[in-house]
């Protein structure tokens, strides 16, 4: 519990605008502990970019882009 919370906490915190988020906890290829989020996140430039997603790995977040 609050795993979604944490990570909406980070996206605040980097300034990040999300436009979309779509939370799949009924994924059957994913661990009980593990939930998928996809999201679309608007962005200020390329160097925004690159520290949103060094916050979200150094968070624990696997990426896809």
């Amino acid at each position: 519990p609050g795993g979604l919370h944490t990570l909406l906490g980070l996206l605040a915190e980097q300034k990040a605008n999300i436009l979309s988020i779509q939370h799949e906890r009924l994924n059957p290829h994913a661990k009980v502990s593990h939930v998928e989020v996809d999201m679309i996140v608007e962005i200020f430039d390329d160097k925004h970019k690159e520290r949103l997603k060094k916050a979200l790995k150094d968070g624990g977040y696997p990426l896809e882009d």
